[in-house]
């Protein structure tokens, strides 16, 4: 969404990131960080994975076109596309 610009103190470096556990927990953390993006893989940039809800687990296609998920045991006719953003950051 749009939210307002952060002031400096209220934004984290990358470093600070780590030191304070951020990402770790059962919820996200929502953070600013001002950042110049190094480099974006061009590899996996997504994956295939189960169209139960609040599942994300990969699904691997059969011969017959369904999707089978190992964590429901279940099979598919239908798949979702999760997307993943890997990217290598400085904020100098």
């Amino acid at each position: 969404g749009n939210y307002p610009p952060k002031s400096l103190v209220e934004r984290h470096t990358l470093a600070s990131i780590k030191t304070l556990g951020l990402g770790k927990g059962e919820k996200p953390d929502i953070i600013e960080v001002k950042a110049t993006i190094l480099f974006i893989p061009a590899e996996k940039l997504w994956y295939y994975a189960c169209p139960e809800k609040d599942n994300n687990r990969k699904v691997t296609e059969n011969a017959d076109g369904s999707w089978h998920c190992e964590a429901t045991g279940q099979t598919y006719s239908t798949k979702e596309n999760r997307y993943i953003l890997r990217a290598s950051l400085a904020d100098f």
